[in-house]
């Protein structure tokens, strides 16, 4: 697939509305694989009961925690644009 449209791109037979078509799917393909695996995966936690729904919210709850530790160590302040 990969080396046909690259052919097709080098002998200018490809229109821009395809090629950015393609382009869009390209990029689009990743995050819907991702989704539909991380909703697989919460349905998969109900199922399994309390357990897993508990440590899922453990794992936010620390994600969230984190935040501001994490954000320490970047060393810049965080300026509002509209400072005068």
């Amino acid at each position: 697939m990969i080396l046909g449209v690259e052919r097709l791109q080098r002998s200018g037979k490809i229109k821009p509305p395809t090629e950015k078509g393609i382009l869009f799917w390209s990029a689009i393909y990743i995050p819907i694989v991702v989704a539909m695996a991380a909703s697989q995966n919460v349905l998969a936690a109900i199922k399994g009961g309390p357990v897993g729904i508990v440590a899922g919210l453990l794992a936010v709850l620390c994600a969230f925690a984190l935040v501001p530790v994490i954000s320490r160590f970047t060393g810049s302040d965080p300026k509002p644009e509209d400072e005068d």
